[in-house]
């Protein structure tokens, strides 16, 4: 169904608007929130979100305005910002349960806090080291080493060549090692 129709149904029947959504757009929004909510977020969050997403646009959908973008954008768009504002919420919670659960259950593995706690330290000196580069390549970075992004759809959502993403990605990965020092990726 085209999205013009989809939102004159969402004017007369909303309900109905959002089951033809959800069945148009169920497996995308949920491919993104997978590719998004990577362990140790729960395929319990993963549908948490889902759901989120196809409620904004059931309460949404009257000011979706068609010459501004597509009902397909509009949901890509909604899904990847509710995974980031839930990883923000929520950023070590499902760590720190996943790791008492494996200690409950499987005393025998070889696995301790101090291996947790350096890897929560590294992802800091990694997120601030994010942090001091430009908003360009900040967000060339998180878009194609975070969200697995082509170079292709960077490019188009940044206005610039595929050819220019790939070399500011390349000079701020320079960037990063020398920030964070040539042994962080080997340690």
């Amino acid at each position: 169904m085209e999205d013009k129709l989809i939102l004159e149904l969402y004017r007369r029947d909303p309900s109905s608007a959002l089951e033809e959504v959800m069945k148009t757009y169920m497996k995308l929004v949920t491919h993104i929130m997978s590719n998004s909510l990577i362990p140790p977020f729960t395929n319990e969050d993963v549908d948490e979100c889902v759901s989120d997403v196809f409620m904004k646009f059931y309460k949404s959908a009257s000011y979706i305005d068609l010459n501004k973008g597509s009902i397909r954008a509009y949901l890509c768009a909604a899904a990847k910002n509710r995974a980031i504002d839930f990883r923000r919420v929520n950023p070590y919670s499902k760590i720190t349960s996943s790791f008492d659960e494996m200690l409950e259950t499987d005393e025998e593995r070889d696995f301790c806090a101090a291996d947790i706690i350096e890897d929560r330290e590294r992802m800091e000196l990694l997120a601030n080291a994010i942090g001091a580069l430009s908003p360009m390549d900040r967000e060339i970075i998180v878009r194609k080493y975070y969200y697995l992004e082509r170079s292709k759809d960077i490019a188009a959502l940044l206005n610039i060549s595929a050819n220019a993403v790939d070399q500011r990605a390349f000079k701020a990965l320079k960037k990063l090692k020398t920030i964070l020092g040539g042994d962080f990726l080997e340690s």
